[in-house]
């Protein structure tokens, strides 16, 4: 785009030195530089001060009244009345009330972060729990997954006594030996096994106490 075609944009179109940038994707300063050499610049920059004065003292009211009453934000309330942050805060800064208002909201800003940090420390605290009570569980279940799955030694004498039923009394030998006709033999169930391994308990009876 050339020369002529910012100039009739600025002076004749209306547009702002920021959108023709934008619209040809250039500076702001190329802009300037380029609109400052029309004789017809300083003029036209006066103008729109003062169309741009007007604008901001028609709607200074509605703006004092959404910043101190309605305690808005700068942006959102240049977003309501179409006009840009400095404008609102050329407004603003001209009431006598500024100073006090400035110093409230930083108070209340201040408050709100203490209690955004009280809360982001409590979850902190809270999750913090959570990932011990988690951890404590897990660790549980690895040691009872162990402590199941883990082989326990049996003697021979005390599979061979759980499984009695396949064993018959050599007394010759004076073993216990494993009874073919009750199939394969497993291969943790021994041979044989000395009778003597085995110890005998003497049963015992008991009687009422006397009184």
């Amino acid at each position: 785009m050339n020369k002529t075609d910012i100039i009739k944009m600025y002076f004749d179109e209306g547009k702002k030195i920021q959108e023709i940038a934008i619209m040809i994707g250039s500076t702001k300063q190329n802009i300037y530089k380029c609109i400052k050499s029309d004789s017809r610049y300083l003029k036209e920059a006066a103008r729109r001060r003062e169309e741009k004065s007007l604008k901001i003292f028609k709607k200074s009211e509605q703006i004092i009244k959404l910043y101190y009453e309605n305690h808005k934000k700068v942006f959102e309330i240049a977003k309501e009345v179409k006009l840009s942050n400095s404008a609102i805060t050329y407004v603003i800064k001209n009431d006598k009330r500024y100073k006090f208002e400035k110093e409230r909201r930083k108070r209340e800003s201040l408050k709100r972060n203490r209690e955004l940090s009280k809360k982001i420390k409590a979850e902190k605290r809270s999750n913090s729990k959570d990932d011990i009570i988690m951890s404590n569980l897990k660790l549980l279940q690895i040691q009872n997954a162990i402590s199941m799955s883990r082989t326990r030694k049996i003697s021979n004498v005390g599979i061979v006594d759980i499984n009695l039923s396949h064993y018959k009394f050599n007394s010759k030998k004076q073993k216990l030996e494993f009874d073919k006709s009750c199939g394969d033999r497993p291969f943790d169930l021994p041979k044989n096994i000395g009778i003597h391994s085995f110890k005998i308990y003497e049963g015992k009876t008991y009687e009422k106490n006397k009184v």
